[in-house]
């Protein structure tokens, strides 16, 4: 595409400022007078039969005056020569050509909208007579608007190889990221146990005894139990991928926030909703945002807080000025449902999946406990009003959402003590990891 631009560049001044010949010679941005690109036209090009067809400028076949472009170059000013042949400046082994010779050159640059010059153009021999100052202010006013054009390719150009680079990076992650088909077809085949046999309705439900491969048949029966499978025709082997990809998408090496915190969070949300029998009032289109928020709420969570990443100017806070972890599990989260196998939303309804997206979305953000303040002064509020269903009150649905996020992200407090301690252990040797982590960035930092 920048290519053609320069194409039409060129050929405009062949035609409008009537020379025969015109070249544009591009700055590298690190050093001006150094030209990445030289490309050429001249007016027997325009009469070929197959210049219509043409989509790219020739490039290199005519001499350069580097003395000349130089100056103009560094300098940004214009060299306007109407008798070469008398001019110290023009370099007279370039008249070594017997088929052409120079008699006249006008010479500028070429800038962008913000007046950083990005190029250079060299018009040769004017068919008629000298290049005039009415030449120069055409040439100024069309190099301005050529300059801005070049700078806008250039950036669409970086734009499609950003898109490019990402879309490689999807690819890996899918690859690597995303479970397997095999990992699936086994827990597939698996028995769903019962919430009962789990004690997964209870406020002191434990997963101590549970193998890994436990906390990913429970997570299913939550969906089960709140009748979310067959509300909405979810596919399991679509759903057992999923869960399997949710899995692997956190971190194993961070000590608490990992799966089983994810598995956690996701069962008091489960308990909450059963025991209080607010999953009736909120609608299942809420229940399934929220069960699917509780179980991707950190994903690939780094053992850090918002406090870190803001600190270090990490590449994530750069990305997110605000919540900034929260944004980033919620756009993993939203990756992963979208990878191939993984979309578990595909049999719900266009207006079902955007309700279900934005559940998920508030749900998620709701974690940042910078928030809760916000929220519990609403929940306050809410608590003192009379006591009606929840059923189609926006507002009281997002106060609940909120709260019940937080309680549920929190939720290990209200576990026996025994296991109470063991994670306030690994709460705390994950803070004074990220303590340690925050001390040496500032003696050795990672990021400008």
């Amino acid at each position: 595409m920048g290519e053609f631009t320069v194409l039409k560049m060129l050929a405009n001044f062949l035609v409008l400022i009537e020379c025969e010949r015109a070249q544009i010679l591009l700055s590298s941005p690190e050093a001006p007078t150094t030209f990445r690109k030289v490309y050429d036209l001249e007016e027997n090009d325009l009469l070929k039969e197959d210049f219509e067809c043409l989509e790219t400028p020739f490039e290199n076949r005519f001499p350069i005056n580097s003395a000349i472009t130089g100056l103009v170059a560094a300098l940004g000013e214009t060299v306007n020569i109407g008798d070469i042949s008398s001019d110290q400046r023009f370099d007279h082994n370039l008249d070594d050509d017997a088929h052409f010779e120079h008699r006249s050159l006008l010479c500028m640059p070429i800038k962008d909208s913000d007046n950083k010059l990005i190029g250079v153009v060299s018009l040769i021999n004017k068919k008629t007579g000298l290049f005039t100052s009415n030449d120069e202010s055409f040439v100024e006013a069309f190099g301005i608007f050529c300059g801005i054009s070049l700078a806008n390719v250039s950036n669409y150009e970086q734009v499609k190889a950003a898109e490019a680079r990402k879309q490689v990076a999807l690819d890996i992650m899918t690859y690597h990221a995303s479970s397997s088909a095999e990992e699936a077809k086994f827990l597939n085949r698996l028995a769903i146990p019962s919430a009962l046999s789990l004690q997964l309705q209870s406020f002191s439900f434990t997963d101590v005894e549970l193998e890994d491969i436990d906390t990913l048949t429970a997570s299913i029966r939550m969906f089960h139990d709140l009748n979310l499978t067959k509300r909405f025709n979810l596919d399991h082997s679509t759903m057992c991928r999923w869960i399997l990809t949710v899995r692997k998408i956190n971190r194993p090496e961070v000590l608490y926030h990992n799966w089983r915190h994810a598995f956690n969070v996701a069962q008091v949300m489960f308990s909450s909703l059963v025991n209080s029998g607010w999953w009736e009032g909120l609608g299942p289109i809420t229940c399934l945002g929220l069960l699917v928020a509780c179980l991707c709420h950190d994903l690939d969570h780094r053992g850090t807080n918002n406090s870190y990443q803001m600190a270090t100017n990490s590449p994530l806070a750069k990305l997110y000025s605000t919540s900034t972890l929260e944004r980033h599990h919620l756009n993993q989260a939203l990756i992963i449902l979208n990878l191939d196998g993984n979309r578990i939303f595909d049999s719900l309804t266009p207006d079902e999946y955007t309700e279900v997206l934005s559940v998920i979305e508030e749900a998620i953000l709701a974690t940042d406990l910078s928030l809760h303040f916000a929220h519990l002064g609403r929940l306050k509020n809410l608590s003192k009003e009379v006591q009606e269903a929840l059923t189609g009150q926006t507002r009281k649905v997002s106060i609940a959402m909120a709260a019940l996020m937080t309680a549920s992200d929190l939720g290990a407090t209200t576990k026996p003590w025994n296991i109470q301690r063991k994670i306030a252990g690994m709460v705390a040797e994950e803070f004074w990891t990220r303590v340690i982590l925050k001390r040496l960035n500032f003696l050795h930092p990672l990021y400008p």
